[in-house]
């Protein structure tokens, strides 16, 4: 995502001055939740300063499940907007229907590289680490400088480190796309049905008059003023024929320029842009402009719009061998023990244990195969806590394994 030019430049005459007004009919103005259900499902799990109301009504209306799914893909909000290039040149006005029916036949490859190429910028990058020529370490190496310190910083993959969300994710994305995918269509489902329905519904006309508005001044300006003054974060370079992107230091030559899509978001604060090899034109882009309106007003869900929370099962079919084995280990048993006196977050129990994160993520992974832990989504981080109905139940399932009544 944001700047997402990763295929072989393969350039064509250069434009010349007298084919400026081609150019402009190439300025399309458009609004959709093609890219908008993913910039807000970042806002929601960023740090994020606006439409507060919004996150934390939208936040207690997700159920837990959505949670769960979301701290196995990575608990990093970078991975939205990267998830959001996998369908590819698809048509910005697409129901969520249909967006979720392009992610789920995509072709594993095809989406695993999606989203890689989002992160990475790079095709033949790409290309070496599926194959096994690379690893991410030395893939995030080989990038230049200025793509080190620009694109990789903002998405948090450089200073690199291993251990860190961003490279977790990507890792599961790369080894396991299939399982990364489940989970995904699993977060979006259900921020659609218990968050995003109604916001939709409420958010389109907003959208609208911002569409409006950003035609009339396109209109009047050239098509470099115009960028300037909407704050787009893109420039025409007259000289050498090229749209670039102010930081991350990528280029599209004019006349590779398909279409570029200006759409108006109530959510992308980091002005992200993306772009695409058009699937009817191969030496040709498509890109996207989701440009941030400030004066877009988001209004927090209401009781009548948020869908009714699910019914918690009570646990059924826990096994005394599997929680015993969770309990078995040291830092395991340490960690129930904290989570059971006061909700924490990963990073609460790394630090507080002194271990790495990494290794608190393991451990974690089989305290929920025992169904020890409930997690919460709160101030921009998932919070765990001990399901204590199960340390209940337990007694009572151990007498029936160990000592069963005659």
């Amino acid at each position: 995502m944001a700047n997402s030019y990763y295929h072989k430049r393969t350039r064509m005459a250069v434009i010349d001055s007298g084919e400026t007004s081609d150019l402009r009919t190439r300025f399309q103005f458009s609004h959709g939740l093609r890219l908008e259900v993913f910039y807000a499902l970042q806002a929601l799990t960023d740090s994020s300063d606006i439409h507060q109301s919004w996150r934390q009504a939208a936040s207690e209306a997700l159920p837990e499940e959505f949670y769960r799914a979301f701290a196995a893909l990575g608990n990093t909000p970078i991975l939205w907007p990267l998830l959001a290039d996998a369908p590819g040149t698809i048509d910005a006005s697409v129901s969520f229907q249909q967006l979720m029916d392009s992610l789920q036949t995509l072709d594993l490859d095809t989406f695993r590289e999606g989203i890689l190429v989002g992160a990475l910028h790079d095709r033949d990058v790409v290309v070496d680490l599926v194959e096994g020529h690379l690893d991410l370490a030395a893939a995030i190496d080989r990038a230049p400088e200025h793509k080190k310190h620009l694109w990789y910083t903002c998405v948090g993959l450089y200073p690199y480190d291993e251990h860190a969300a961003v490279p977790l994710a990507l890792q599961r994305a790369l080894h396991d796309p299939e399982g990364f995918r489940t989970d995904a269509l699993l977060c979006l489902n259900l921020f659609w049905e218990h968050v995003f329905a109604a916001t939709w519904e409420g958010l389109e006309p907003e959208l609208l008059r911002s569409v409006r508005e950003k035609r009339r001044l396109f209109e009047a300006l050239s098509v470099s003023e115009f960028l300037e003054q909407a704050i787009m974060r893109l420039e025409i370079d007259e000289e050498r024929q090229v749209l670039r992107s102010l930081r991350g230091g990528c280029e599209i030559p004019l006349d590779r320029l398909h279409a570029a899509h200006i759409m108006p978001s109530a959510f992308n604060t980091r002005r992200m842009w993306t772009s695409y090899t058009d699937a009817g034109c191969k030496i040709c882009e498509t890109v996207f402009v989701p440009y941030f309106d400030a004066s877009i007003a988001v209004e927090p869900l209401t009781s009548r719009q948020v869908a009714p929370p699910a019914p918690q099962a009570a646990p059924v079919n826990l096994e005394p061998a599997l929680i015993f084995k969770a309990l078995g280990d040291g830092t395991r048993y340490a960690m129930v023990q904290l989570i059971g006196r006061q909700a924490r977050t990963s990073a609460d129990l790394a630090r507080e244990l002194g271990v790495s994160k990494a290794t608190i993520s393991h451990h974690l992974s089989l305290l929920r195969e025992a169904g020890l832990v409930s997690e919460s989504y709160e101030s921009g981080s998932v919070r765990l806590s001990l399901k204590t109905e199960v340390i209940h139940q337990l007694s009572t399932l151990a007498s029936t394994a160990f000592a069963p009544t005659a």
